[in-house]
């Protein structure tokens, strides 16, 4: 794997896609972005002092499902350890968060043609600066340096990107999930807000939510937090 360093740059992972010309895979490191992005079409706040990184790689289409989820359960296996006292959890299907806030995001972008998908897979850190009141760092949790971090995050990710055990990856995503068992929640349907108890995830790692219309599986969708509630 080729590993590339950057003062600054646009977004690690347009700059992955435009190496995995020359090296796949390859890992785009930098110090700050210019313009980060987040899912949609939110912006990710990129100053000095965190983390931004991506993986660019080449994937067979079929194990695209589920791989923002598989990156964060990844992610956090190696880095949970380092952390002392609460741990980071994944708010699906892209989310890092500590204490209630948000500590660090996933992008998975991909280009496909025919079976074939060059992936990058990013994430942003919030190591030592919260841009938005919303948010945390985990550089007070006693971790150390943060090129230890980033060369554990790159193996992170590379290990999801070729990980196909669905039943250990459900396993596992129940234990760091942020939401919880029984939780009430809200996800947008066809542009509509829709409610629902949180039933557990299925093995393309969707969420089970059970609506009034009955259980069904959400693949993408933003989910937010209601209310505690029983299944």
């Amino acid at each position: 794997m080729k590993l590339i360093r950057l003062e600054s740059t646009d977004s690690t992972n347009t700059q992955a896609f435009q190496y995995l010309d020359k090296f796949d895979p390859v890992a785009i490191i930098a110090k700050a972005q210019s313009s980060g992005r987040g899912r949609g079409e939110n912006r990710w706040e990129s100053p000095p002092g965190n983390i931004y990184l991506s993986v660019g790689k080449t994937l067979e289409t079929r194990f695209l499902a589920g791989l923002s989820v598989r990156v964060a359960i990844h992610v956090l296996l190696k880095l949970n350890p380092l952390l002392k006292g609460e741990k980071l959890r994944i708010k699906w299907p892209n989310d890092l968060y500590l204490h209630d806030k948000k500590a660090g995001g996933i992008l998975i972008e991909s280009r496909i043609t025919a079976t074939v998908a060059r992936v990058a897979a990013g994430i942003g850190l919030n190591l030592r600066n919260a841009p938005l009141e919303s948010a945390t760092i985990i550089g007070e949790m006693s971790i150390p340096d943060s090129k230890k971090i980033e060369q554990f995050i790159v193996e992170a990710i590379l290990t999801a990107l070729s990980d196909r055990d669905s039943a250990g990856l459900v396993k596992q995503l129940h234990a760091l999930s942020w939401f919880q068992i029984g939780e009430k929640v809200q996800f947008i349907e066809h542009g509509e807000p829709v409610s629902g108890i949180v039933q557990g995830y299925d093995d393309s790692l969707a969420m089970i939510v059970r609506t009034g219309n009955g259980r069904r599986a959400i693949i993408a969708s933003e989910v937010s937090r209601l209310q505690k509630s029983t299944p």
